[in-house]
């Protein structure tokens, strides 16, 4: 009853087209590269970090809150530019929020000046 094409949602030109250009979109390309997990392990780069940074985001010490709220503005901004762009994609856009992020958490976890930090190089 219905030919090939208006089961489809796109024309095979367009199927063709994106897989050849790429889907432009970090979490649908990791998705569709490998599968539900990769998908899941994109949302948890942004999803994990933010729950810290946004842990330590009211504490008292004013380096602690400053970083904690440095490191949520490079998750957001991250997290949105990848909407448009496959960030990680990138060696160095993956490169730096790599080295900014895990400067920025050092900077929020370690426990010399900070009694709430339950975390410890040691």
């Amino acid at each position: 009853m219905f030919s090939d094409n208006a089961r489809s949602f796109s024309s095979d030109y367009v199927k063709e087209t994106i897989f050849k250009v790429g889907f432009h979109n970090e979490l649908i390309a990791s998705t569709i590269r490998s599968g539900l997990l990769g998908g899941l392990s994109i949302i948890a780069v942004f999803f994990v970090p933010l729950v810290i940074s946004l842990k330590y985001i009211r504490s008292n010490f004013e380096k602690t809150k400053n970083s904690a709220t440095m490191a949520s503005i490079l998750i957001l901004v991250v997290s949105v530019s990848s909407i448009t762009i496959e960030t990680f994609g990138l060696k160095f856009a993956a490169s730096f929020y790599a080295c900014m992020l895990g400067i920025l958490m050092i900077n929020i976890m370690k426990t010399d000046d900070n009694p709430e930090s339950n975390f410890s190089i040691k």
